[in-house]
C-alpha cells in the first residue's frame, strides 16, 4: 500500500508523505515466507494487507486528517499472471473524499491504462512538487 498525505508546500516547509508496505508492518511477517513451516501463507499475507489497508483508511477517514488525505493503493505486480485481457493490468485504488464518483453515486471505475509512474506523477502534482 502506498499512502500519501497531501499538503501544500510553502518555502522552507516539508511535505507530509508516508509510504507504507503492510506486509512489513508486523515483525516476521514477510509475504515471501511462502509455505515455510510456522510462517505465514501467501493467502494470510494478502489478508493481512487487506486488513491493514481497511484499518488505516477507516481511522483516517474518521479523523481531522481526512479533508486533506488521499490514499493511492497499487498492486506491485499481477502476482497470479496475466488475465484474459492484458498481462499489464493491475489493480489501483484512489481513496479520498475528493475521488470521483459515478453519476449515480456508485464507485467510479476508470479502465484506461495507467503506469506506476503516472500514479506517482499524479501524487507529485497533488503535492505541488511538479
Amino acid at each position: 500500500m502506498n499512502a500519501a498525505r497531501k499538503s501544500t508546500p510553502s518555502a522552507g516547509t516539508a511535505m507530509n508523505v508516508a509510504v507504507q508496505e503492510p506486509t512489513r508492518t508486523r515483525p516476521g511477517r514477510l509475504c515471501l515466507a511462502g509455505t515455510t513451516p510456522g510462517g505465514p501463507t501467501p493467502k494470510s499475507s494478502v489478508a493481512d494487507n487487506d486488513l491493514a489497508i481497511g484499518r488505516v483508511v477507516d481511522a483516517v477517514s474518521h479523523s481531522a486528517y481526512w479533508d486533506d488525505t488521499a490514499f493511492f493503493i497499487l498492486e506491485d505486480d499481477a502476482q497470479n499472471g496475466a488475465d484474459h485481457v492484458d498481462a499489464h493490468r493491475s489493480l489501483a485504488l484512489v481513496i479520498s473524499k475528493y475521488a470521483p464518483r459515478a453519476k449515480d453515486g456508485a464507485a467510479f471505475v476508470d479502465s484506461r491504462f495507467y503506469s506506476t509512474v503516472s500514479v506517482i506523477r499524479t501524487m507529485e502534482t497533488l503535492l505541488g512538487v511538479v
